[in-house]
């Protein structure tokens, strides 16, 4: 009778325990005894017919597996018949039976454990087996935890295929979001951007913006006025920009003022929020002067008399002062430029307002400030652009206002005064001291900084 390998499905032997192809055990296991006759057998087997040397089957050269007990036949038939041989001589060919039970044993109910059979040493050392099975199932298994090692090891380069493939995908999808998103911001900002520039009365859309250029445009002053101190200064523009409708927005411009070759007023402007545009290369300028910005009245700026430069990469000395009545704020220029500036105005006034004072040798006016450079008063140090600033605010105040030095008159030489100071006066005409001294309360003024003067 024939049957097939459980396992593989090889042609066996109806009394075959072992596959020949794959060294599966079949489901009928031969007993102790018959393992230690073959063992028998194999040792005195002759070298000519090649044998199982675990159990003493005869085997062929092709065979991988023993068909009697399964032992895996690692090398060829007839080294195994060598090898078995010398092992005959040496040891004895009766096998030792399995030792069973005996009626004294089991008379007294205990059943003491098999002793497995003694194989030839020889068997022993060309064979390894282990604990539970023989070499041959060993291999098998190994064979089998192989392929299910394999079978995990593609299971999880699947897995993580899976998984790149995924996070590739939700990368891609996030990218293009957030770049719909950065447009998006984009756009809000080119939107805020436009908003800004049309609050100032200007655009800065992409095609403005192509049409802006770095060349400075020529200003001609057309007419100055105020905001309490602050000097407001309209000009009209003429573009240098090859394109006629282009834009001016740099920042660093300074703009220069002089009246009779004299500064009268200058600042540094920055165009690159507040951009002039241009239409058909004509435009209206408003810049707003403060108080440490210009250096004459500006009741006293003759507009026809005036030269306006303009200078790009300009160095703006602290703060940007505020817009003022639609007028573009500017920062200070130099420190040592704006002294300069200020002393040559205090003589250019002292000058100017020479014949207004003659009026008081005879009339009663009163005196508003005496001030010199480098005195100690009113909490500072005062130098000519604070005196210079005192009488621009003064002449806001009181329009009449006149500067003079001290020295000059007799009214302070003959008492003993030090003359050496720029004195501002109301301008105003009294008929007696009394009438002096009630215009001064009338306006807030005390004693300390109003005063009757007659100048004879």
């Amino acid at each position: 009778m024939a049957k097939a390998c459980v396992s593989c499905g090889t042609e066996m032997d109806d009394d075959d325990r072992f596959c020949a192809s794959c060294g599966t055990e079949q489901p009928e296991i031969a007993s102790p005894a018959v393992v230690a006759n073959a063992a028998a057998v194999t040792a005195v087997a002759p070298a000519a017919a090649p044998t199982c040397p675990q159990c003493g089957t005869p085997i062929t050269v092709d065979m991988r597996f023993c068909e009697s007990c399964g032992a895996r036949l690692s090398v060829a038939a007839s080294e195994v018949a060598a090898a078995a041989a010398p092992a005959a001589t040496q040891f004895s060919t009766t096998p030792v039976a399995a030792k069973g039970p005996t009626p004294a044993d089991k008379k007294n109910g205990e059943v003491p454990p098999m002793i497995p059979p003694v194989l030839p040493p020889a068997a022993i050392g060309a064979f390894a087996t282990y604990p539970g099975g023989s070499g041959g199932n060993q291999d098998a298994n190994t064979q089998k935890q192989g392929d299910i090692s394999r079978r995990r090891i593609i299971a999880i380069v699947c897995a993580l295929l899976v998984l790149l493939a995924v996070g590739l995908g939700v990368w891609w999808f996030a990218l293009r979001g957030s770049g719909s998103n950065n447009g998006a911001k984009q756009n809000a900002s080119q939107t805020q951007q436009n908003a800004t520039a049309q609050s100032n009365g200007s655009s800065k859309s992409p095609s403005n913006a192509a049409k802006a250029c770095t060349s400075a445009p020529d200003l001609s002053l057309e007419s100055v006025d105020h905001s309490n101190a602050t000097l407001i200064a309209t000009f009209s523009a003429q573009s240098n920009c090859a394109k006629k409708d282009a834009q001016f927005a740099q920042p660093g411009v300074t703009v220069t003022i002089k009246d009779g070759g004299d500064v009268v007023a200058s600042a540094v402007y920055d165009f690159s929020h507040s951009p002039i545009s241009f239409s058909g290369g004509t435009s209206t300028v408003k810049l707003a002067f403060t108080t440490m910005q210009y250096w004459r009245p500006y009741d006293a700026i003759r507009t026809s008399n005036t030269d306006v430069t303009v200078q790009t990469h300009g160095t703006p000395n602290g703060t940007v002062a505020p817009s003022d009545s639609g007028a573009l704020g500017g920062a200070n220029i130099d420190d040592a430029q704006i002294e300069s500036n200020a002393q040559s105005a205090l003589n250019w006034q002292l000058d100017n307002d020479a014949d207004a004072a003659n009026q008081f040798y005879s009339t009663t006016t009163t005196q508003l400030s005496s001030k010199k450079k480098d005195l100690q008063a009113e909490g500072k140090t005062w130098q000519y652009r604070d005196i210079m600033e005192q009488l621009l605010q003064m002449r806001i105040a009181h329009p009449k206002a006149i500067l003079i030095w001290a020295s000059k008159y007799s009214y302070y030489t003959a008492r003993g005064f030090d003359a050496n100071f720029y004195v501002i006066l109301s301008g105003e005409s009294f008929g007696s001291d009394d009438e002096a001294k009630g215009w001064c309360s009338a306006n807030g003024l005390t004693a300390d900084n109003c005063m009757p003067v007659q100048l004879s």
